[in-house]
């Protein structure tokens, strides 16, 4: 490399360039190498959340194939979480948005703002189901590549498919299903205890006996 100073015309031309070409040669490998690496770990941790959320699904009752089609997995996720079908628009419209036009300037915060608040919903009643709480479907919602393998791979977190979640997460108190289980329930019981009520038994052998007999028809004994 020439070293040429043409007084007030300042450095030559070749000498310049022939810094950048000294540092592109010395730099273009660790920057190549970087991003390898980078890639690496990239693809890594994303195999590593497929598989656990392939074992989430299968925690709960559902086959690990269905956490890797696209949408259709929000489809499930939805269904597993116990919410009403419609929450499933709030989990595709993000990454919806990102095949069209729509989402654009202001409106894109809106859609992802959407999609997150759409999350959390799911991850508030799995996170029920797993016996957790709010603050565990938080760190579901905002590190989903860290959360949900520890779900899947860890013994420790295992799915009650009967625990009591809404069917519009923390906007409801109660499930609405389980308020029907719950008033079927109490009809019976009313039922059953004025049925008791307006029963005779025999005092002899303890038979019930039917309105108007004099007689037990089982004993005998005069009523």
């Amino acid at each position: 490399m020439d070293f040429n100073y043409n007084g007030a015309n300042g450095f030559d031309k070749n000498f310049v360039t022939g810094i950048n070409n000294d540092f592109i040669h010395q730099y273009a490998g660790f920057f190549i190498f970087l991003i390898v690496i980078i890639l690496i770990v990239f693809f890594t941790l994303l195999g590593i959340y497929i598989a656990g959320k392939w074992k989430l699904y299968k925690k709960a009752g559902k086959q690990g194939w269905e956490s890797i089609v696209p949408f259709y997995n929000d489809w499930v996720y939805v269904e597993i979480a116990g919410l009403n079908w419609w929450w499933f628009f709030f989990l595709i419209i993000a990454p919806a948005s990102i095949f069209s036009n729509f989402g654009n300037g202001d409106s894109s915060f809106i859609i992802n703002i959407a999609g997150l608040v759409g999350a959390f919903v799911c991850n508030y009643n799995i996170s029920k189901k797993l016996g957790k709480d709010t603050g565990f479907a938080i760190l579901m919602t905002l590190f989903p590549f860290v959360v949900v393998p520890l779900i899947g791979f860890s013994s420790s977190y295992t799915w009650n498919n009967n625990a009591e979640v809404s069917l519009n997460g923390p906007f409801d108190n109660v499930n609405n299903s389980n308020k029907s289980n719950n008033a079927s329930t109490s009809t019976t019981t009313k039922s059953t205890v004025k049925k008791e009520k307006d029963s005779k038994f025999c005092t002899n052998c303890g038979n019930e006996i039917s309105k108007g007999d004099k007689f037990c028809s089982n004993c005998g004994k005069e009523i």
